[in-house]
């Protein structure tokens, strides 16, 4: 039952992550990571990464399908983001890649730019889920190494 909770609440946190640029995805994987069993760990990470993707496709999604929804303020600042992403279409999936793993440019904004440019949703998925469970998997085994190695200095 401990092991649901912690899934649920890595998912659960890791949707609010996603749409909530000041919770920390980061510290939210590091910390579930460690605070679980050891069989828990990739579990987790699939749980983090699954729910940064569905946060980022709500973003997708907003972005792409009601824009004319939007406050004109926000319209604007969208068409403009989109026409700053426009060159770099050619390369959507690598830089949607790089973000997601890198984190530079945010994954966030170019979450917002992949909708308003008509990505592919599929691709747009796949390739977040995987640059965002390489990042996660990352943080996630380095810090229950590092606990572990604090652990055992003590």
């Amino acid at each position: 039952m401990a092991e649901i909770a912690i899934l649920t609440s890595a998912f659960v946190m890791s949707v609010l992550s996603g749409l909530v640029p000041f919770v920390n995805a980061e510290v939210l994987v590091a910390g579930a990571a460690v605070a679980a069993p050891t069989a828990l760990v990739a579990p987790v990470i699939v749980a983090c990464s699954a729910g940064q993707i569905v946060a980022k496709v709500g973003l997708y999604a907003g972005a792409r399908w009601l824009p004319e929804r939007l406050p004109a303020k926000a319209r604007e600042r969208l068409e403009a983001a989109s026409q700053r992403t426009k060159r770099l279409e050619g390369a959507g999936f690598t830089l949607v890649l790089v973000s997601a793993i890198v984190g530079l440019p945010p994954f966030y904004l170019i979450s917002l730019a992949a909708g308003a440019l008509r990505m592919s949703l599929t691709w747009f998925i796949i390739v977040g889920l995987v640059g965002r469970g390489v990042r996660f998997a990352v943080i996630g085994y380095s810090a229950v190494a590092a606990g572990s190695a604090i652990h055992g200095a003590l």
